[in-house]
């Protein structure tokens, strides 16, 4: 994509792809003796497809931004023996410019998206928005809360949750 900027198309294709293979979080570290607490804004994509994985990162230079990509070779829950690849970012600078740029087209992961960007502009308490991303990204919580968008925090009870 030599210098090429994103197009509104790159843009679908990227949120699509985050909300569908993307995991948008925050870590949460405890240090010495619980003294001391760090939280560590992430975007990852994991794939099978390296096709998908350098589409990807292609988008993501024409937005002038570079992650990493590494394999993941010891998921014991692949028993396929399909390579897994990652690719993510960490540097919190970047992670924003991708949000900001996908969010008009994220679905099942726009509040996510919101919160994580809410955190980096220090415009929500940190714990707080570590708590909200950890719900949404919550696995398996019923047999009907099984997809990505119905775990998704209603626009309305992310608007109490930053009150």
């Amino acid at each position: 994509m030599d210098n090429q900027q994103a197009t509104p198309v790159d843009l679908a294709y990227l949120a699509g792809i985050i909300d569908g293979e993307g995991w948008i979080g925050l870590q949460k570290r405890v240090q010495g003796k619980g003294n001391w607490v760090t939280y560590k804004p992430a975007l990852r994509i994991t794939n099978t497809d390296a096709n998908i994985i350098n589409r990807v990162y292609e988008i993501w230079e024409s937005l002038g931004v570079s992650g990493h990509i590494y394999e993941n070779t010891q998921d014991p829950s692949v028993s396929n023996g399909k390579q897994i690849l990652n690719l993510q970012l960490n540097k919190q600078s970047v992670i924003k410019i991708v949000l900001e740029a996908v969010i008009p087209y994220l679905v099942g992961k726009k509040s996510r998206a919101i919160m994580l960007l809410r955190f980096l502009d220090k415009s929500v308490d940190r714990e707080e928005a570590y708590e909200a991303i950890k719900i949404a990204n919550r696995k398996g919580v019923s047999k009907e809360e099984s997809s990505e968008t119905t775990r998704e925090i209603p626009e309305q009870e992310l608007e109490l949750v930053l009150a």
